[in-house]
């Protein structure tokens, strides 16, 4: 880790502890990995924390894939969530790209869908991800929930072009600072709705009309068996409702991938 940007944490901290159980903000140059340093931190000091930088040198997507994290150009951050272990961690992902697709919408960005379970897709190209992890503090529990979003950046590599976009190159101009802030805060308005019965439930309907390609077909990789349905819906669990074969079955986040989707 770098030096630490004192004013930043601050500032976004008096914006969003009124709002968020939030307690701390740690705001820093260059860390390896948000969410590694999320774990560091939370081992010194259980709360619930934000940490954002502006630089990865080992960021992390989804099912060990590399996210490119450049300085400048994107908005990496980690929320750390206490919850009780009876609960399933699996929703908090959900409700964070519900949050982070809040956040986009009030600042304008349009022609969004969510790619289940949580990424962020505009023009049909992956603008934002989620990684979502659990770990045991003593006898507390948190949810590490490592949000990166593409910002400012002016091209991919080839092997990146035809999958990942930016916000700057989609047309628009958003504060990185104003965005964190607000998916704090959108993400502790969806959990203050679900936290009571642990279910989806409030959010079922907004998510299932934002949901990439529902009522289409898609395959999925299940413990490398491929499946091909159509995609129903989510349930109140966060599930994605597939139909195969005349059949509905569930899948959970982490054991599925969405190979091709159809149009």
């Amino acid at each position: 880790m770098t030096k630490r940007l004192y004013d930043k944490e601050k500032k976004i901290l008096n914006y969003i502890e009124e709002f968020t159980e939030v307690k701390r903000v740690l705001y820093f140059d260059l860390v390896d990995s948000t969410n590694n340093v999320a774990k560091e931190e939370l081992k010194k000091s259980p709360c619930d924390t934000l940490i954002i930088a502006n630089e990865q040198s080992a960021g992390r997507g989804r099912l060990g894939r590399t996210w490119i994290s450049t300085k400048g150009e994107g908005l990496y951050m980690t929320l750390c969530k206490e919850i009780s272990i009876q609960k399933d961690p699996s929703i908090l992902s959900i409700i964070a790209g519900i949050a982070l697709f809040e956040t986009l919408d009030k600042f304008g960005v349009s022609d969004m869908v969510i790619k289940w379970p949580n990424d962020i897709m505009v023009n049909n190209k992956k603008v934002a991800g989620i990684l979502s992890e659990l770990i045991s503090v003593g006898d507390c529990y948190y949810a590490i929930i490592g949000i990166g979003i593409n910002l400012l950046n002016d091209s991919f590599d080839e092997d990146l072009a035809s999958k990942a976009t930016s916000l700057k190159l989609e047309g628009y101009k958003c504060d990185l600072d104003n965005i964190a802030r607000n998916i704090v805060i959108f993400y502790e308005k969806a959990y203050n709705y679900i936290k009571r019965d642990w279910s989806l439930s409030p959010w079922q309907e907004f998510f299932q009309k934002n949901l990439l390609n529902i009522n289409k077909k898609a395959i999925a990789v299940v413990g490398g068996k491929k499946l091909e349905g159509i995609i129903l819906g989510i349930n109140n669990n966060g599930s994605l409702r597939l139909l195969v074969s005349g059949e509905e079955i569930s899948l959970r986040s982490g054991e599925v991938t969405l190979e091709r989707l159809y149009c």
